[in-house]
């Protein structure tokens, strides 16, 4: 799934950031990126890269490799040696979807991949058609099942389909989805009224949310998003208990070294809690911060993938 463009953590000068000792390391770190350069997640890997680099002075490089649905960079991460210096920045997309989304997923989440730190939860965005007789998401909702089968969703992909389906299953609606290669091709037909609405991130949804041309009716985050202040969370909206975000975190090689986990932990952590990294980033909308250790990390990446789990199959998303 591809993440937002604001998730950037702005680190051009970010003074006072102690290196711990054991971070001392002059062989680089790779980071492993599912997405190509200038993406939203490769802007978030560099940023944090630099800023590891300047208090810690060891090398962070940063290896994009798209396509797959993140398989290729999964699959990249577990051939790497386990020596703590090659990471994934994995997320919703390698750890909650594709396990249900793949008949022969080629790697197992829990068991080919170390926990370093997750790094944050983003915001989707519920947006209808701009001429659709729906001011709020209550509106919306009786709007869906006075037409069952006649709102159409449109998913940029499988991943992005499931937020939607999750709404239909809690708020009772009958509306057929409209799989698209992309987000892009989606919101264009959701412009024209091909379709009715669909969920993006909001990278994508904002500016067409700024200029009028969709509505937005709620968030899926259980915060709202900072740049879009009046638009309440789908749970604040009408459907108590609704939650489904976007996260991204940082995986290493299994069996990786205990001392090499510790380090790489200390190291990215202490770059993600400076103030003014959590200042920029929230600010910018893209991402809250949300930190724990590996082992609470790793029971939240199975909680997740468990909860998109019950969702797909619910919704009987046919496995690629």
């Amino acid at each position: 799934m591809k993440m937002l463009r604001t998730l950037l953590f702005v680190v051009g000068s970010l003074p006072g950031l102690a290196a711990p000792a054991a971070a001392q390391d002059a062989k680089p770190l790779r980071i492993v990126v599912p997405f190509s350069a200038g993406s939203g997640s490769d802007t978030l890997a560099r940023s944090i890269g630099q800023l590891v680099t300047q208090e810690t002075g060891q090398p962070v490089v940063v290896d994009n490799k798209p396509g797959g649905s993140g398989l290729i960079a999964v699959q990249a991460v577990m051939s790497a040696p386990p020596d703590g210096h090659t990471l994934l920045l994995g997320g919703t997309t390698t750890h909650s979807a594709n396990p249900h989304l793949f008949s022969k997923l080629p790697y197992d989440p829990q068991r080919d991949l170390a926990p370093v730190t997750p790094l944050g939860k983003g915001w989707l965005v519920l947006v209808v058609n701009k001429d659709l007789p729906a001011a709020d998401l209550r509106e919306f909702i009786a709007y869906v099942k006075a037409r069952p089968g006649k709102v159409f969703l449109g998913s940029g992909s499988p991943g992005l389909r499931v937020p939607g389906e999750l709404l239909k299953q809690m708020a009772g609606l009958d509306s057929t989805n409209v799989q698209y290669k992309g987000s892009p091709l989606a919101m264009n037909d959701l412009i024209a009224g091909t379709v009715h609405w669909s969920v993006v991130d909001v990278g994508t949804g904002l500016p067409f949310i700024k200029a009028g041309q969709v509505r937005a009716l709620g968030v899926t985050n259980n915060v709202r998003f900072p740049a879009l202040p009046d638009v309440p969370t789908i749970a604040e909206a009408g459907v108590p208990g609704y939650e489904l975000a976007n996260w991204l975190g940082l995986f290493t090689t299994a069996g990786t070294p205990s001392e090499a986990l510790d380090r790489l932990n200390r190291v990215f952590v202490q770059a993600t809690r400076h103030p003014t990294a959590q200042e920029r980033v929230y600010a910018a909308g893209g991402m809250a911060r949300f930190t724990t250790s590996p082992a609470e990390f790793t029971q939240f990446t199975a909680a997740d993938a468990a909860k998109w789990g019950q969702i797909i199959r619910a919704a009987q998303i046919e496995k690629e």
